[in-house]
Formats: C-alpha cells, sequence, structure tokens
C-alpha cells in the first residue's frame, strides 16, 4: 500500500473542476490525481488508505465502482455530480452507496462546502483509527455504539475547534444531565444510544461527561441551531417516545448549551472554556426545574 493515505479521485474530464478541487484539496494534504475511466479511479484508490471520489453520476460502471471502494478500500468518501435535470436518473448512485449528491452547474462555494464535509468525514476515521491502535480506546470507542469516552472527549472537541478555525465554521456542546432518580448506568447508556439515532450521522457524536450527564458535540453548529437542536431532542426524549429506546416514560432531563457563532472579531475558545460554559448553562438549567434548557455563547471568563 501506498504511503500517501490521503487522495482525491476526479473522474471528471472538466479543466475547471479539478483546477477548483485541487486547489481546495492540495493544501490539505490531498494528491488529487484524474482518471478517466471507473477501472482507472478503482485503480488509483486501491493503493491509498483513505479516498475521497468526485465523479459524475454518467460515468460508466460507476454504481459498481462505488460498491468496491466501501469494500476494498479502508475510508471512502464518494460525492457524485449530475446535471439538475437527470437529479432522478443519480437516484441508483445513492442507494448504490454514494455519501452525497452535487446538482449542476455548481458554484464553487458549493463544491468547496461539499468537499469540505467529506474531508470532515475522512478527518474523523482516521482520528478513531489513531485511537484504536493505542488499545485502551478501542473498547470504549467500539462499545455502546458509537459513545466515546470522557478521555475523548477534550482531545476531539479541541481538534473540532481547530477545525472551526481552518474553516470558518461555528461549533457547539450540549451536556444532557439526566434527574438522580434515573441515573443508573443502564439509563445513561441507553440514553447515549438513543441520542446517536437522533443526531446527524457521520458529524455530531455523542461522549460520555459525568456519572449521569452526556456531552453532545455539534460541529458547524450556531448558538440559535445548539437551541433548536436541544429543543428537538428534548420533544424526543419525552413520554411515550421513548418507550422504544428502553427509557422510562418518566425520564427528566436537563440541557445546557454552549457554542461559538466564528465572525472575524471572534477568538475561538479551548476545549476547557467551551466546557466550563456549558457547565454553567446546565446549572443554571438545573436551578429551575427538570425538562430546562439554558444556553448561550461561550462566555469568555470562569464566571458566567
Amino acid at each position: 500500500m501506498s504511503t500517501l493515505p490521503w487522495i482525491a479521485i476526479v473522474a471528471d474530464d472538466t479543466p475547471a473542476t479539478i483546477e477548483l478541487v485541487t486547489r481546495w484539496l492540495d493544501p490539505l494534504g490531498f494528491t488529487v490525481i484524474g482518471a478517466d475511466t471507473s477501472d482507472a479511479a478503482l485503480a488509483a484508490a486501491l493503493d491509498h488508505k483513505r479516498v475521497l471520489l468526485l465523479a459524475p453520476a454518467a460515468l460508466p460502471g460507476l454504481e459498481k465502482l462505488i460498491h468496491r471502494l466501501h469494500t476494498e478500500v479502508n475510508c471512502v468518501q464518494i460525492v457524485v455530480t449530475t446535471p439538475r435535470t437527470a437529479a432522478d436518473a443519480a437516484a441508483a448512485t445513492v442507494d448504490a452507496g454514494a455519501d452525497d449528491l452535487l446538482l449542476e452547474p455548481f458554484l464553487p462555494l458549493e463544491l468547496r462546502i461539499r468537499l469540505r464535509r467529506a474531508v470532515h468525514v475522512l478527518e474523523l476515521e482516521d482520528q478513531r483509527d489513531e485511537l484504536e491502535g493505542q488499545g485502551q480506546m478501542l473498547t470504549e470507542i467500539l462499545a455502546a455504539a458509537k459513545i466515546h469516552s470522557r478521555q475523548f472527549l477534550n482531545p476531539q472537541l479541541e481538534k473540532e475547534l481547530t477545525r472551526a478555525r481552518r474553516f470558518s465554521h461555528a461549533v457547539a456542546l450540549i451536556l444532557i444531565d439526566i434527574a438522580s432518580s434515573h441515573a443508573d448506568k443502564n439509563t445513561v447508556r441507553r440514553l447515549g444510544l438513543r441520542l446517536t439515532e437522533l443526531l446527524r450521522a457521520q458529524l455530531d457524536w455523542v461522549a460520555a461527561y459525568g456519572e449521569h450527564t452526556l456531552a453532545v458535540v455539534l460541529p458547524e453548529t450556531t448558538t440559535r441551531g445548539a437551541l433548536k437542536a436541544a429543543q428537538r431532542l428534548r420533544a424526543a426524549l419525552a413520554g411515550t417516545a421513548l418507550e422504544g429506546a428502553g427509557l422510562p416514560q418518566s425520564l427528566r432531563v436537563n440541557f445546557g448549551f454552549s457554542a461559538v457563532d466564528l465572525a472575524p472579531s471572534v477568538t475561538l475558545p479551548d476545549a476547557d472554556r467551551l466546557i466550563r460554559s456549558a457547565e454553567g448553562y446546565l446549572t443554571s438549567a438545573a436551578r429551575s426545574r427538570v425538562d430546562r434548557i439554558a444556553g448561550g455563547p461561550a462566555l469568555p471568563s470562569r464566571s458566567h
């Protein structure tokens, strides 16, 4: 296998597209190559452990290529492009396992956003592999279906903030605390599993925080978006909606969230500061009563 772990394959004969992809991905350490056929794309991909593929839906053999990439490459993200007038015809590629669909003609900024999302997923997979290789974190990561350990939270949140600085996007953190009368380990675990089902796949993630508290990290989410997410989660964790998740209908939780809405004048806090802000808001929510939400921007000082 090649020593180059990151490769972007552009199965598109449009020079402008290849130039746009290269301009944005080259600084991130990707080797960008063109491929005229599905066979050429597959041959290039099999020599690498991380692959990002941008291909038109009309590429002959694309569905077979998608299947083989997902089967034979360690980690792959596939973005398919198609004319807006032929979007329905691209449904087969989505069914085959394409990760994203980009309608043409697209704006350069739109292409950049889609590629950024794909890179983000590849980075998360790479970081997870690093932790799994350390052995100690392996059980924590694989256990409880994507609920990460407390030890995972701070360093990974710091990486999310670093990524936010690089790409100029927001980051939010929600702390969810279970009322002590329901806070046994089994309930906390089941709540974590339910949260992973309610969040955005391959973007948001859940980690243990305290004995009866879970942390939800929401990349690319503003303060307003975090409030909406907390409200949506509260509604999904109420009454009969909990029956299928094995949680008691009487479950009561409080939410404290903190977010960074990136602007030119904003200095991003570190992970500890973002967590402390969320803790302060959670304390405010708990002072009122259960099933409360409190939150706002990450505060610049230790006091709230």
